[in-house]
């Protein structure tokens, strides 16, 4: 893997900003996560299907 300077980099050598990656990517996953627990008890406040009915159902185009 080339590094900004232009020197290669070893296989699991850690840069200054790979701890940061982690997480940001962390809380990326964290929000996908906490959005779609939003979005299943909305299905199921609303409807009468459960979160894989309406999956299908969406999928479906029906």
């Amino acid at each position: 893997m080339q590094v900004g300077d232009g020197r290669a980099r070893e296989v699991g050598e850690r840069g200054d900003g790979d701890d940061e990656t982690v997480t940001w990517w962390g809380l990326v996953i964290k929000g996908c996560h906490a959005t779609r627990n939003g979005l299943t008890n909305e299905i199921a406040d609303h409807t009468d299907l459960t979160p894989s009915w309406f999956d299908i159902l969406i999928r479906s185009g029906g």
